[in-house]
């Protein structure tokens, strides 16, 4: 055998090496298998195929979404009878107030905020003085810009003054100090009550304390309504025994 013989059957020989390790048999008499050699081992993993499909369907889905938060345009506040547009911050619609109306004509909203303006014009005569007509006048502008009951709101401020000595005297024997040693809004919503209690009994007792509570809670000290809620509380049970009895039972 010649030297170039000798060649080829090695060449032979490294080439059927080469082609069991690459898992083909008879790789020469095969040449189409030979030719698509390559395109099989470029093949991509099932696996990978599925996590690239999956990544396209999530950046998708995203530019969707944003597509749709950017198409979603706040709308510019309407002006008009719906809209509240000029009118005050206590205000209620039409609608409210004819719930909030009870049969007999009474809004309890309109006489809440009557009370609270009544203790803030009994606050200021307390510490300035002068007459009821003039402390009446002054809260007069005030109110007929809130809705409120302007014709309770001048009953209690006149009637607590005119009635202030027996208001006064009634209400010592509840309390451990002078009447006026008690915290001027605390001593103005106790007066008020005891305005109410006495002299409107048209009014539940019930709802004249939990009134003078909410003032209290929302002009006064912190801990100021617990001492009103006392005092009041055994207030009702002496001038109103028989109504506070009859809650009681």
């Amino acid at each position: 055998m010649g030297i170039a013989a000798c060649r080829c059957a090695a060449w032979r020989c490294r080439q059927a090496c080469r082609d069991r390790r690459a898992g083909l048999r008879r790789a020469r008499r095969h040449a189409a298998l030979r030719a698509r050699r390559g395109s099989l081992r470029g093949r991509p993993d099932a696996r990978v195929d599925r996590l690239s499909r999956a990544r396209a369907q999530r950046r998708a889905r995203g530019r969707t979404i944003r597509r749709r938060r950017s198409a979603r345009r706040r709308q510019p506040r309407q002006q008009g009878r719906r809209s509240g547009a000029g009118r005050h911050r206590n205000a209620q619609p039409a609608g409210e107030a004819a719930l909030n109306r009870r049969r007999d004509g009474i809004d309890p909203v309109h006489r809440s905020r009557a009370r609270r303006r009544a203790l803030q014009a009994l606050y200021a005569w307390q510490m300035t003085g002068g007459s009821a007509e003039q402390i009446v006048a002054q809260f007069a502008h005030e109110q007929a810009h809130e809705i409120a009951d302007l014709v309770y709101f001048e009953d209690i401020v006149f009637g607590v003054i005119k009635h202030l000595t027996d208001i006064d005297t009634a209400l010592q024997p509840f309390l451990d100090r002078t009447v006026e040693e008690v915290d001027p809004i605390e001593r103005a919503a106790l007066r008020i009550a005891a305005y109410e209690l006495r002299h409107r009994i048209d009014v539940p007792y019930r709802v004249v304390i939990n009134e003078a509570i909410d003032t209290t809670k929302r002009f006064g000290s912190e801990h100021g309504h617990t001492f009103v809620n006392g005092v009041l509380d055994h207030a009702a049970a002496a001038w109103r025994t028989a109504e506070f009895d009859a809650k009681r039972k």
